[in-house]
């Protein structure tokens, strides 16, 4: 075989990897790019027409200012489409790595708190109050830190 098929076949090989290795910590990690940076609302639903889903996005589009005001991002995942608030932006495919992340089913109604640390600080299966979100949130060091300054 000729040494220049030999070296190109090892260069896609290579390229190839280096891929799958970005794809994959990727997926392990699909919010990893917000961290030290934003907290993250997470609202996993089986359906856009799911009464629990609609009602947290009811509440959350009331008045988008604390969530902002917080640093906050907000994913709605559906079963093959993650939308983010407030501009309900959708994305194909984020699904399945969002679900396989925080171990939630494609049926399960879920939402999820993610501190700028990057760790779970909330997890409910019924939808969360502002009350309640906004309650937890002013309570952690940082967001202390961030109303001083």
């Amino acid at each position: 075989m000729p040494r220049h098929f030999l070296l190109f076949t090892s260069l896609c090989v290579g390229m190839n990897l280096c891929v799958l290795s970005q794809t994959t910590s990727n997926n392990e990690q699909p919010l990893s790019e917000f961290q030290w940076k934003n907290r993250i609302l997470l609202v996993f639903s089986p359906s856009d027409r799911d009464a629990r889903i609609q009602q947290q996005h009811d509440q959350i589009m009331e008045d988008w200012a604390p969530y902002a005001d917080r640093d906050m991002r907000v994913f709605e995942i559906l079963p093959h489409t993650v939308r983010e608030l407030p501009e309900e932006v959708e994305e194909l495919g984020a699904a399945e790595s969002f679900r396989s992340r925080y171990a939630v089913a494609p049926d399960e109604f879920k939402v999820i708190l993610v501190g700028k640390d990057g760790g779970e600080k909330l997890s409910s299966t019924r939808p969360v109050s502002n009350l309640t979100l906004f309650g937890l949130i002013d309570q952690m060091p940082m967001r202390k830190m961030e109303m001083r300054d």
